[in-house]
């Protein structure tokens, strides 16, 4: 059993709105994680030219990846406004896009520096410790899930090797009556 859990709705909100009134990296390391499903360790390891915002695409390299395999991911629209906000295109193509201080630069970090600054928000905000930075993903695929994002698509963007390991975040995304069963079902 995982002791990181899906954050609720409304600290998914506290915890965005805080990030996007500091004006700082973190919010777009944490989009990162909830909306392409990018670990920490790849974020640290990923540069500046592995984003491409006109095609809407990042590509994690197989020697970042903890699957070994090159694969990219779609940059939703949200992430997409706020690279272009910070003036991601802008910065040099060799640098890392997390590095000293949580901002693009040419040092690598260790990862546990983006867990550190969510424990700072954590103490600040007061939301409980289950909810970890990497719940961020959890979170994402099992939001997208709800949205009714199909499967398939959802593996990929997670960049799970199997379906498998996809559908268990189905029961998670199970907690209320389905319309679908509740309209056809009358017999």
């Amino acid at each position: 059993e995982k002791t990181r859990q899906i954050i609720p709705d409304y600290w998914l909100d506290i915890i965005f709105r805080e990030l996007e009134k500091k004006e700082n990296w973190m919010l777009v390391y944490a989009y990162l994680t909830f909306y392409c499903f990018i670990r920490p360790k790849e974020i640290t390891m990923l540069h500046v030219s592995d984003i491409d915002i006109p095609q809407k695409i990042i590509t994690i390299p197989g020697t970042i990846s903890k699957n070994r395999k090159t694969q990219s991911v779609t940059i939703p629209a949200k992430l997409q406004q706020l690279l272009i906000k910070k003036g991601f295109e802008k910065l040099p193509k060799n640098w890392l896009i997390c590095s000293s201080k949580l901002k693009p630069g040419n040092k690598q970090i260790d990862p546990r520096y983006i867990a550190k600054a969510w424990a700072r928000l954590r103490n600040k905000l007061g939301f409980p410790k289950e909810y970890q930075f990497y719940s961020l993903k959890d979170t994402g695929i099992v939001k997208m899930i709800r949205a009714g994002v199909d499967p398939i698509t959802v593996r990929d963007q997670a960049r799970h090797h199997s379906l498998e390991v996809t559908n268990r975040y189905i029961q998670l995304a199970v907690s209320s009556a389905s319309d679908e069963i509740l309209k056809k079902i009358n017999y």
